[in-house]
């Protein structure tokens, strides 16, 4: 596992966030000890949301929401690298496309947790 302890306040938390973050990686087939980009995530959930076969609006809308997110960020973005100011980034740019706030709060709720897009 990767020490990422510094960022924690215990060791405990550390490790717990590490086992979570293992799964994650397991759970789309991601490599878990190498660095994993947005494009990689984006297409391995959309890969598992058609596999599961998730009606076609859904589908859809989880592409468009999570590829224009890409799009803004980059593909060769690391998850890991991605913050708060890339979404501040993302907000900003929905509102100067005259989207709604509520919308635009129902496309970061799906950014943040791809399990909602269902």
């Amino acid at each position: 596992m990767p020490r990422i302890r510094r960022t924690f306040p215990d060791r405990q938390l550390a490790q717990e966030a590490a086992i979570i973050a293992d799964h994650a990686r397991r759970k789309y087939n991601l490599p878990v000890d190498s660095h994993v980009t947005l494009d990689d995530l984006v297409d391995k959930h959309l890969l598992e949301m058609k596999r599961r076969r998730r009606d076609k609006t859904n589908t859809t809308r989880a592409t468009t929401i999570l590829e224009r997110f890409r799009d803004l960020v980059g593909a060769d973005r690391l998850v890991e690298t991605i913050k708060t100011a890339d979404l501040t980034r993302y907000v900003e740019a929905r509102l100067d496309g005259d989207l709604s706030p509520q919308s635009i709060n129902r496309e970061l709720n799906a950014i943040k947790n791809p399990r909602t897009l269902r």
